[in-house]
């Protein structure tokens, strides 16, 4: 072996140096490999040169393409017209084939249009030739007519316990010239490829547990995402719960006052009434105290009745032709006059959609009667003076009514909620204008069960603006 000097005085030539010398021990340990063989299989020149390439180092580094490079090196020695390799696979007796070439090309695996397995006949000897006459010991075998074989090899592959994992085969067109050195560069790259489909089964056992891993981790992040989702939902109706049992409290004390205090009104004036020194005009007016107070009382328990029956669906009766404009006309009178009995300065205006006869509705009239009723006792409580403007509008065969008031108006944000059963505007405001909260959702339950809806127009720069359709039937 010739003496390395090496001389460097710096980094770059150092490892330059390192690379020479290595390159040197492969060529080394190539030079042995050849004496080994030879010594081995007493080869001539030209099988060296086959073996030497077979098993050349360049196979370790292919990675994936070392199947294919490993056969077409083979090949380019063995001189046979098809080879291939196949794999078992793990819960079938079938083969799989993996990678396939001729003398010169790589081949598709679908290019054999393998149908059949010969698994348990491979697995029954390590190595199986048949050097001639191979169509007529397998005279049923389409492949081998379609292909014109003659002769084949197979060796199982082993992986590293032992254990078949796949099979080589070489298909010859001629016979076999000489058996023990094609089964002998079989046999040695073999353990190439026995070694290549090992750690490719181990890295698609890896990619698959990596699989399932990626799926039970977002299988667990959905879970995880529906878990804080119904937490989200639970907490909101914990929360909406806890406003329902607040507001059905306070609706409970308005309920308490709005009874009592008109029931406290009646009683009174009806013992001034038996005092028997009253002058005319004050038994005329104590009476109609009595007779308001009785109203109002008597509006309290209608509302009471009708929450009851609208939670059970018993308040829905059928539809019938309904006149609107008589319904918006009678509304009008019983409003004015009680506004002229309490001598508070609201005007109310109507603004008809169309003319007596062409107001026709199909609708629950009963249902029409009390949304608008509420939405106008809802205006003329909240205005303490101002116009009051009540109508609708008709189109595309749907009727829109509204009702606008000159009011308080309704807080930006609170649109929507003051349709809640027992919400109130302001809890505030409630003792100074009365009521029990309940008006707007008896509106909104009757307005949806004829297939409308009912919503505030926002931003009004005075009072309040609501409107609610129907279909025209």
């Amino acid at each position: 072996m010739s003496k390395v000097i090496v001389r460097s005085h710096n980094r770059g030539a150092f490892d330059v140096t390192n690379r020479c010398i290595k390159e040197y021990y492969i060529n080394m340990m190539a030079e042995r490999y050849k004496e080994m063989l030879r010594n081995y299989l007493n080869t001539d020149n030209i099988w060296e040169s086959c073996i030497y390439d077979i098993l050349h180092p360049k196979h370790d580094k292919l990675e994936k393409d070392l199947l294919e490079s490993a056969l077409l090196s083979l090949n380019k020695h063995l001189r046979a017209d098809y080879v291939y390799v196949e794999r078992f696979s793990p819960n079938s007796k079938a083969m799989d084939i993996v990678c396939a070439c001729n003398r010169s090309d790589i081949l598709p695996p679908s290019f054999f249009n393998k149908t059949d397995s010969q698994r348990d006949e491979v697995l029954r000897e390590h190595i199986i030739t048949i050097k001639e006459n191979m169509r007529a010991a397998y005279p049923d075998n389409p492949l081998l007519s379609k292909l014109k074989i003659e002769a084949y090899s197979r060796i199982v592959l082993l992986d590293s316990t032992g254990m078949p994992i796949g099979v080589l085969t070489a298909l010859f067109c001629d016979k076999i010239k000489d058996v023990i050195k094609t089964e002998g560069l079989m046999f040695i790259i073999s353990h190439t490829l026995s070694r290549n489909l090992e750690c490719a089964g181990e890295q698609k056992l890896q990619e698959r547990k990596s699989a399932e891993l990626l799926l039970y981790k977002e299988e667990l992040e959905r879970t995880n995402k529906q878990l804080d989702k119904t937490k989200k939902q639970l907490e909101a109706a914990h929360i909406k719960a806890a406003e329902g049992q607040q507001l059905k409290a306070s609706f409970l004390a308005n309920l308490s006052h709005e009874i009592r205090t008109p029931m406290n009104a009646i009683m009174g004036f009806t013992e001034l009434l038996k005092s028997n020194g009253l002058a005319e005009e004050e038994r005329k007016e104590y009476i109609d105290i009595v007779l308001q107070n009785g109203s109002q009382l008597l509006h309290v328990m209608d509302n009471i009745m009708e929450i009851s029956k609208l939670q059970t669906e018993q308040g829905f009766e059928k539809k019938e032709r309904v006149m609107v404009n008589d319904i918006i006309t009678d509304l009008y009178h019983n409003y004015t006059r009680k506004l002229q009995k309490v001598k508070k300065p609201i005007k109310l205006i109507l603004l008809m959609g169309n003319q007596n006869g062409k107001d026709v509705l199909l609708a629950n009239k009963n249902a029409l009667h009390k949304i608008l009723d509420h939405l106008i006792n809802n205006a003329v409580k909240f205005s303490k003076k101002g116009c009051v403007f009540i109508g609708y509008t008709v189109e595309n065969h749907t009727f829109e009514f509204f009702v606008k008031d000159s009011g308080i108006g309704i807080p930006a944000g609170e649109e929507k909620s003051i349709f809640d059963m027992f919400r109130q505007l302001n809890v505030g405001m409630s003792r100074e204008f009365e009521g029990n909260g309940v008006g707007l959702s008896i509106a909104k339950k009757y307005v949806e069960s004829m297939g409308g809806q009912i919503w505030t127009e926002p931003a009004q720069k005075t009072g309040a603006l609501i409107k609610f359709t129907i279909p025209a039937g």
